[in-house]
């Protein structure tokens, strides 16, 4: 076992770490890694992964292995790819920011381009560019002008 793993400190700035601990931010040196690994332990998570490289300490947390990757839905809980999956396999042209639309309007009456460019996390041209093509696909209408202008699934 590493020194890491076992908690021993070593302090780069020790001017910085005593006004830490004067302050009440450091309770004891080199405990803090133990206590995140108990602390994952009584919530029934696996032991985090804690690697030294060079001057930083990378430390990853894993999820619930019951929930990993997953979100809730109205039957329980389904990853992203199985809420998409039925769209996608009526749908195989569809890309998947395409797909990520008609799923949000499967569960919302419409949506503008700002709320588009929200949930792709895209620019304006890129959101324009899935509207358009859902558009010309007749998967979407249009409605309004300008501002005012909202996107609905076609019936």
């Amino acid at each position: 076992m590493s020194l890491l793993q076992e908690g021993q400190s070593e302090l780069r700035n020790t001017l910085i770490a005593s006004v830490f601990k004067e302050l009440g931010y450091i309770e004891q040196w080199g405990s803090g890694l133990q206590r995140i690994k108990e602390a994952c332990s009584s919530h029934g998570l696996a032991a985090p992964l804690v690697e030294k490289h060079g001057d930083f300490v990378e430390t990853v947390f894993y999820r619930p292995t019951d929930s990993a990757g997953l979100v809730p839905d109205h039957d329980g809980f389904m990853d992203d790819y199985g809420r998409l999956r039925t769209i996608m396999d009526d749908y195989p042209e569809l890309s998947l920011d395409e797909a990520k639309v008609l799923e949000y309007l499967e569960h919302h009456a419409r949506m503008g381009r700002q709320q588009v460019i929200e949930l792709l996390q895209v620019g304006k041209s890129k959101a324009h560019q899935v509207l358009s093509s859902l558009t010309a696909l007749g998967f979407i209408i249009k409605q309004g002008k300008g501002r005012s202008t909202f996107y609905g699934r076609s019936k």
